[in-house]
């Protein structure tokens, strides 16, 4: 976009297939016009980040902003002395396990949990993480 290639069919095209790779993709109309008939999405399986760069800060509370929340976990009734747990949550689609795991290292807490419709989330419950880390992570960036 910086040399203006978006602005011709070959370079708009190209961004079309980098949304179509995106987990809404392209709205169905845009096939029923013949120059974006076949348009193939970009291929997000080859790229390939190394496992050493470290996030930027700013990276993370990105995806905070995005799918992170706050919330208080209510507890299991079977347990003997149930208790409010807070918890700290940020979700993605399966695809990004390996982000959430160089997350963790920067951050140096939380887990990954996954549902059954391929979500994955970082979670972070334990109360000390939470506030000795979390939260002054996130207000360093404010």
């Amino acid at each position: 976009m910086k040399n203006n290639n978006h602005i011709n069919l070959k370079g708009y095209r190209e961004v079309l297939s980098y949304k179509a790779a995106l987990k809404k993709g392209l709205n169905a109309t845009i096939f029923k016009v013949k120059e974006f008939s076949n348009i193939v999405p970009f291929d997000t399986l080859n790229i390939i980040v190394k496992d050493n760069f470290k996030l930027d800060p700013n990276y993370i509370v990105g995806f905070v902003a995005a799918s992170g929340s706050f919330f208080i976990s209510r507890p299991s009734l079977s347990n003997k002395w149930p208790n409010y747990d807070a918890t700290f949550s940020i979700a993605q689609d399966k695809r990004d396990v390996r982000l959430f795991n160089r997350m963790i290292k920067v951050l140096n807490c939380g887990y990954i949990k996954s549902d059954s419709s391929n979500m994955r989330y970082l979670i972070l419950i334990n109360k000390k993480e939470l506030y000795n880390i979390i939260i002054p992570f996130l207000l360093s960036i404010i």
